[in-house]
Formats: structure tokens, C-alpha cells, sequence
């Protein structure tokens, strides 16, 4: 029923969204810099970059040589296709440290758009996640963070940002996951960060069962991700038309 529903609020706003362009430029990873790289690469990636010390991953077809960069990789974060193309990234969302939690790791993806948000305008942003069969447990929330300015913290901390955009979500690793909200910009906006974002200290997990075949890490939410977009609404949404569509 729950994922019969998120299907036709899909649909819903696509329907406000038809002609309208997607913002993020190399939305599915597919554009990088022809060199060998290994994992921690995602500079290599076209437009992608990591506000943080930690350093996301980057995956591509063209790179099964080398172990750890190509896929799929059965031996360390477990197979997985991308959703579509040659390419995607992957992060470590949530690396907890129950012994000192100021390092606890959380690693996000910064892209800068196309154009800047206009005030007052809705935009539906999305993302495709699928969950690494290694890791130990799933997150209950992902985020995605409009700001001015490119971040750049030279800290391995958790970034202290209030995004616009919070994900509920569903839990495969099997199968890629689409992760949709709809927010209205102040405006200016020009740079979205991808990740966990609790100020607020109240990070749910969900528990699963690594793959036994897989020898990577453990204890930590990695998730796969590809098809980026942020788009402007042609047509306002609002709770009330929501909920008169569904009725019918």
C-alpha cells in the first residue's frame, strides 16, 4: 500500500513538472575525467565535489580493472547495477562511534546547479538510492540541503545545516529506490548537498542483514546513488490538491 502510494505521487508530479529542465548538471555521473582511480574518487566525477574531508565514491563501467572502482563488486559493497547508464556514486550516510560520536562518520555529494532557485517557486528534487548489501543497518531519512554558497567544511563532523528537503526512506538493496520531495526555494539557491543531515541529534535506523558473502564493512548505512534532478514546478502543489487527486 505505502509503496502503491509513493508511485502515484510520482506520478502527481511529473504531471506538474512535464517540459520543465533538471537542474543538476551530470545527474547521473556519467561525465568524469579519463584517468585510473580507485574508490574515494569523486572529484573524478564532472560538477560532483565533497563539502567534507570524507570522501564519497565514484563508480563506472569503464573502470572494471580495477577492483574497487567498477562494478559490480561482489567482494566488498555487494553487486549493484546503476539505475541507468555507465556510472553512479556511493556514500557512507551514517558511520556511527558509540565511543567518542564526534567521530562518527557521515559522508554527502555537492553539486552546483545549472541556474539559481527563484524565489517563491516550488521545485521537485530527486534521487535514486539503493542500499549496499554491506552495510549493517538503513537509515529512516535522507536529506538534500539548498544553500547560496558552496559548503566546505574542514571538518569530518556531521554538517550542522537545516535542509529543505527530507527523503522517508525505503530500505532495497536489491532494487533502486526514488526518493522525491517538492520545496519552495527563498531563492538563490545554486548548490544541493546530498546526505544525513540531524542537527537535532535524532538519527533512526532501521536494521538489516549484510550479505554473509560480503566481505566489506560493516557497521555503517552505504548507499548507492544515481539519477539526480532538481526541477521547477509549472504547477503549484499544495496539500489540498494532493489529497483531492488521491480521492478520485
Amino acid at each position: 500500500m505505502q509503496r502503491s502510494f509513493i508511485v502515484f505521487l510520482f506520478f502527481i508530479f511529473k504531471s506538474f513538472c512535464i517540459n520543465s529542465q533538471n537542474l543538476v548538471p551530470n545527474s547521473g555521473f556519467e561525465d568524469f575525467i579519463c584517468k585510473p582511480w580507485f574508490i574515494s574518487s569523486i572529484e573524478l566525477c564532472n560538477n560532483w565535489s565533497n563539502p567534507t574531508p570524507q570522501t564519497p565514491d565514484y563508480f563506472n563501467n569503464f573502470c572494471g580493472e580495477f577492483k574497487t572502482a567498477g562494478f559490480p563488486d561482489k567482494n566488498w559493497w555487494g553487486p549493484q547495477l546503476p539505475k541507468s547508464g555507465n556510472a553512479y556514486a556511493g556514500i557512507i550516510a551514517y558511520r556511527p562511534n558509540k565511543d567518542e560520536p564526534s567521530k562518527s562518520i557521515s559522508e554527502y555529494l555537492q553539486v552546483k546547479l545549472n541556474e539559481p532557485l527563484k524565489a517563491g517557486k516550488q521545485y521537485s528534487v530527486s534521487i535514486h538510492i539503493s542500499l549496499a548489501e554491506c552495510s549493517s543497518f538503513g537509515l529512516k531519512r535522507l536529506s538534500a540541503c539548498f544553500a547560496n554558497r558552496p559548503i566546505n567544511s574542514k571538518s569530518p563532523e556531521q554538517l550542522n545545516l537545516y535542509p529543505q528537503a527530507d527523503f522517508d526512506v525505503v530500505n532495497d538493496t536489491a532494487t533502486w529506490i526514488l526518493l522525491e520531495k517538492v520545496f519552495t526555494a527563498t531563492g538563490g539557491e545554486q548548490f544541493m548537498v546530498v546526505g544525513l543531515f540531524d542537527v537535532r541529534n535524532k538519527i533512526k535506523t532501521e536494521k538489516v542483514h549484510p550479505s554473509k558473502e560480503i566481505s566489506g564493512p560493516r557497521n555503517e548505512a552505504y548507499y548507492f546513488i544515481d539519477d539526480v534532478s532538481v526541477i521547477e514546478m509549472e504547477k503549484k502543489i499544495t496539500p489540498a490538491s494532493v489529497r483531492t487527486m488521491s480521492d478520485d
